[in-house]
């Protein structure tokens, strides 16, 4: 369905700076989900936000500028949520199966995440790079450092190398979304839904567990 058409130009009067440039960020959010590629023309982001193009250079900086605000809008309480996690009173494998239902849940809300990362990491600035780097890359490395070790030491994981499992659980996250088409022409399978989500996220649970969980001593 064709979106409703807004007024197209600069902002009101009554519209704030930070107001216009989250519809900016929403609308390239919205086109990136529908079309699952960060590759969207800057005339069509604007076009969905009702306001001039040119406004993304005003506030951005450049499109570039744009993209690294949509990696960094999702940072916010990102380090704290996994810190919650690790200092929970739970065994490191429960935890561990609480983090990979919650990456499965993130990547739908936002599935081209990792390709924007590689994006910023590959083709944008030294500064840009080191923000998302430290931001986003750095606090889920940490986090799988520290939560093998709790499992390691409580008895519920097997020594795993921390970088492996990232790799195995990002990239599984983010197969269901990027690799989109493959889906569609190998299974016939086209977009994400409830049921999919749920299942893929036990299916993985399961997959990584039979890999490094152990079982409880018998009673």
């Amino acid at each position: 369905m064709k979106p409703a058409s807004r007024r197209t130009g600069r902002p009101r009067k009554d519209d704030d700076r930070a107001a216009a440039r989250e519809r900016l960020l929403d609308a390239a959010h919205e086109l990136m989900c529908e079309r699952s590629t960060i590759d969207v023309p800057l005339l069509e982001i604007a076009l969905r936000a009702g306001l001039n193009v040119a406004l993304v250079n005003y506030y951005f900086g450049s499109k570039d500028g744009m993209l690294l605000q949509m990696a960094m809008r999702h940072q916010s309480n990102y380090a704290a949520v996994l810190q919650r996690l690790l200092e929970a009173d739970y065994p490191g494998a429960a935890k561990l199966g609480l983090h990979i239902r919650g990456m499965v849940r993130a990547f739908r809300r936002v599935p081209y995440l990792q390709r924007l990362q590689h994006k910023i990491l590959r083709d944008s600035s030294e500064e840009e790079a080191r923000q998302v780097a430290v931001a986003l890359i750095q606090p889920l490395a940490e986090f799988y450092r520290q939560l093998v070790a709790q499992g390691v030491a409580d008895g519920s994981l097997k020594p795993v190398d921390p970088m492996h499992l990232h790799i195995t659980i990002v990239g599984a996250c983010d197969m269901l979304y990027s690799g989109s088409a493959s889906l569609a022409h190998g299974f016939g399978v086209y977009g994400v839904d409830d049921a999919l989500s749920a299942a893929y996220s036990e299916h993985l649970v399961a997959l990584v567990m039979q890999g490094i969980g152990r079982e409880p001593p018998p009673a």
